[in-house]
């Protein structure tokens, strides 16, 4: 071991001194408890600079989640911590006491807390130490996050905010309530981020408290994690508070995204008020607003919305009307199939082309008749939504539609393209009927025929 701490020490002559001296008195710079490879381990990670072998750290830090274990014959998380606690206190290298601090972080002890919070005052080690302590779930490291906010600069101090936050203790609420009607925003913000953050009623109702207190034009930095709160606590004793907040929000004072988010809440929490709600966001001055509301019209399971959005479609400019369209055929409720295809006449391309993708979208087979004559003798993306239709469409009587339109003796351009979709369909009950046609049928007939045999028929079919 000697030759292993003089090797490494080269370039650290204060801690080759110290080393050496320990090493040659016999005793163990970290721990008289560690055995002597763990020890050589420590001594080789203690020069440890990033790029250089990690075999060290590896073999420390299973150590350390053995000891967080109980593994037999594991160190003690105690024995270990003095040894990190050693790697911060001597002339290690920064990556080496990055290393200590996250290792610290792991087994959360009373000690290392405290040590992880000297650690915030050194510059190079501020993230790790700040990640260390966040990540422990014990008293001491929430105590020493808050009182590192009485000596830490503006940047650091939101750091230790969010941090604070994300740890989810709620012992940190009074602190960080202290911390919303400050001068700094940068701060407040951070302190509200942090109250969100902690799955805490108490801690909700402060920000839905504080929203109601605070002047009009000092607000916005609430309102996200107002909106976050009411998420997660629509269901309990804040219910009526939150109620009252989200109401305001969705208020026309308040930013379009705010709006929406306050709305898709409401309508979450009071799914009697949904038609209601819905219906004036999609009559709003807004277009974005009205626009972006169409997604809650798609997703809102609620049948009797239905009949409300058929009864906006006359009323709406055409843009979001064609948008209103493509909501009623993601919603898949076939009770608006009817007034969707009075649209597909429409004198706007936009309007039509929706219409005609939504009732293809809500189509049976009695529908067959339409689609095809659309598929044939409309404009090119016409044809192209009515097609795909009636290629994907469900119902298996439209098979049996389609063979009855390929043997009829008229319109020879819709029996053309019915032979063609019984092809695209993988209609393998028209196979008999195509052989008909493509042995006593006309020219063109014959050719589409042979065409859909190529693809539905089987070898020994065509063969004979």
């Amino acid at each position: 071991m000697k030759s292993l701490v003089l090797f490494r020490c080269a370039h650290y002559p204060s801690l080759c001194l110290a080393l050496t001296f320990m090493v040659a008195l016999g005793l163990s710079p970290y721990s008289q408890a560690l055995d002597s490879s763990l020890e050589e381990q420590f001594t080789a990670f203690c020069t440890y600079e990033q790029g250089g072998s990690e075999v060290p750290l590896r073999t420390v830090e299973q150590a350390v989640y053995a000891a967080n274990t109980g593994k037999p014959g594991a160190p003690s998380p105690d024995e270990l911590e003095e040894a990190f606690i050693t790697v911060l206190s001597g002339d290690c290298t920064v990556d080496a006491k990055r290393f200590a601090c996250r290792m610290l972080g792991e087994i959360s002890k009373p000690q290392g807390a405290q040590i992880l919070a000297q650690q915030l005052a050194v510059e190079t080690l501020f993230s790790t130490a700040l990640a260390a302590l966040e990540h422990m779930d014990i008293h001491e490291s929430t105590q020493s996050l808050i009182a590192a906010l009485n000596t830490s600069d503006l940047e650091k101090k939101r750091a230790i905010l969010l941090a604070l936050g994300r740890q989810g203790s709620e012992e940190c609420v009074p602190i960080l309530i202290s911390f919303l009607k400050g001068s700094e925003a940068m701060l407040n913000e951070a302190a509200v981020h942090a109250l969100s953050s902690i799955n805490s009623e108490a801690a909700c109702k402060k920000l839905v408290d504080a929203l109601e207190e605070t002047q009009e034009e000092k607000q916005p930095y609430l309102w996200d994690g107002c909106l976050s709160c009411a998420n997660h606590w629509m269901d309990s004793d804040l219910n009526e508070a939150i109620l009252e907040v989200l109401n305001k929000m969705a208020a026309p004072d308040f930013p379009d995204h705010i709006r929406l988010a306050a709305v898709a809440l409401l309508i979450q929490a009071q799914p009697e008020q949904s038609q209601a709600l819905l219906t004036a966001l999609l009559q709003d001055p807004s277009f974005p607003l009205a626009s972006d509301a169409l997604m809650l019209a798609r997703n809102i399971e609620n049948t009797e919305i239905t009949q409300s959005l058929i009864d906006l479609l006359p009323t709406i400019a055409a843009p979001l009307r064609a948008g209103l369209l493509d909501a009623l055929a993601v919603r898949g409720d076939r009770s608006a199939r009817a007034a969707v295809q009075a649209f597909t006449n429409d004198e706007n391309t936009e309007v039509r082309l929706a219409a005609l993708k939504a009732t293809g979208m809500l189509a049976d087979s009695t529908l067959t008749d339409f689609l095809l004559d659309r598929a044939v003798n409309a404009s090119v993306e016409e044809q192209r939504i009515a097609k795909e239709a009636l290629m994907v469409m469900a119902d298996t009587t439209l098979n049996t539609q389609l063979m009855e339109v390929a043997k009829g003796k008229d319109d020879e351009p819709l029996r053309l393209q019915a032979i063609a979709l019984l092809a695209e369909r993988q209609a393998a009950e028209s196979v008999e009927l195509l052989f008909l046609l493509a042995a006593d049928g006309e020219p063109t007939i014959r050719v589409e025929a042979i065409n859909a045999l190529r693809v539905l028929a089987t070898g020994d079919e065509l063969s004979q």
